[in-house]
């Protein structure tokens, strides 16, 4: 159960329902390794593009949860970030279909963050893809917030700060429920749960938390 799967990976680091799964390269994806199976985030020498159709590194899609300081330009950390007293921070999901054909559509593609109700030194935000035909059909990953001087923190979510970023007609703003065990709906054209394959079907979902240090 997918309960069973946050317990056993509160400690960090990405899995699925497979036991883990194995990567592939662009080439091989490209050459139709994959044939008509569908499987999301797991080739290891990913790409994308950003707002101004620059081509950018993504690295392992395995390791897809991320996180930055709100409002910064910089680059994602993708294992760990320090946080600070007050300051917000964004969490991003990469969610891909690496089938690179558009005609194998992945079906009711849920995602969801689990965000720890807890104060701590060390808090680990996990997050969850699922998809009902998908194989693995439950992905995870996660992010290790740590306070900066050993203070203890907790992490509050931003209210209304979910957002789906995609090339679709389906990009906006997501339900607070992305925040739940049942997670949001995403989709290309319509947040339908249905992602085709290609890298230009690909999205992002992302939520604002809060760091607040407990006094």
């Amino acid at each position: 159960s997918c309960k069973s799967n946050k317990m056993e990976h509160s400690n960090g680091g990405w899995g699925d329902s497979n036991g883990g799964r194995s990567g592939y390269t662009m080439e091989q994806v490209d050459n139709e390794v994959l044939g008509n199976s569908i499987v999301l985030n797991s080739i290891t020498n990913g790409q994308y593009h950003d707002v101004d159709g620059k081509l950018h590194d993504f690295g392992d899609e395995r390791n897809f949860v991320r996180a930055r300081l709100a409002e910064a330009n910089n680059f994602w950390n993708a294992d760990k970030i320090v946080v600070e007293d007050g300051k917000d921070y964004d969490i991003s999901m990469y969610i891909h279909n690496d089938n690179p054909n558009l005609s194998i559509v992945a079906k009711d593609v849920t995602a969801s963050f689990s965000i720890p109700g807890i104060s701590d030194k060390i808090i680990v935000v996990n997050g969850y893809i699922n998809s009902s035909n998908a194989n693995p059909t439950k992905y995870w990953d996660s992010i290790i917030f740590n306070s900066k001087d050993g203070s203890q923190f907790y992490l509050e979510y931003v209210s209304g700060s979910a957002i789906w970023e995609t090339n679709g007609k389906s990009a906006g703003n997501l339900n607070d429920s992305i925040i739940t065990a049942e997670g949001v709906k995403v989709g290309y054209n319509s947040l339908n749960g249905e992602i085709p394959g290609s890298y230009g079907t690909l999205g992002y979902v992302s939520i604002r938390v809060r760091a607040v240090y407990v006094k």
